[in-house]
């Protein structure tokens, strides 16, 4: 909701008791410049930073692939190096593959019984991170304005983007 007002010209605040979604919203809502560049994806799809292993070792055959389980230890290996806008761009992101990669983007399926083909499924983490952050790095780069005042019928005109 608020990054369609914000997508409307309105002025929005935007809070969560929940920590994601506040991370969610300060990527997508907040956030009108910085994005996660080609250097970044590369890092955070690369090789990981440390041997850090939790997710590995705590959700072993639960959800994802073991490949996939190490990207995702890997990837937040390089997000924890991040601070501000670029991380909560980063995690975002990463929220966003995760979801998608998921069958019907419900965890409370822990197993990949219900793989019927889809692309999303077939994708791996690492491949869908890359395709999310770039999504993300598209909100940041719209322009919207609003013609006319508020709640009065006012236009709605999309500005050219921005180079990144």
């Amino acid at each position: 909701m608020s990054y369609t007002l914000k997508s409307m010209g309105y002025a929005v605040t935007s809070n969560d008791f929940l920590s994601f979604p506040t991370v969610i919203a300060d990527a997508s809502v907040a956030n009108n410049a910085v994005t996660l560049t080609d250097g970044d994806v590369a890092r955070i799809t690369g090789p990981a930073a440390d041997s850090r292993d939790f997710i590995q070792t705590t959700f072993d055959g639960l959800y994802f692939t073991p490949e996939d389980r190490a990207f995702l230890d890997s990837a937040w290996s390089h997000i924890d190096l991040l601070s501000g806008a670029k991380r909560s761009r980063a995690i975002s992101s990463l929220v966003l593959a995760a979801a998608r990669k998921q069958p019907r983007g419900v965890f409370t399926f822990t197993d990949l019984r219900y793989d019927d083909g889809r692309r999303d499924l077939r994708l791996s983490l690492r491949e869908h991170f890359a395709e999310t952050a770039a999504e993300y790095n598209e909100i940041a780069m719209e322009r919207v304005v609003r013609v006319g005042r508020p709640g009065c019928g006012g236009a709605v005109r999309r500005l050219p983007r921005r180079a990144a």
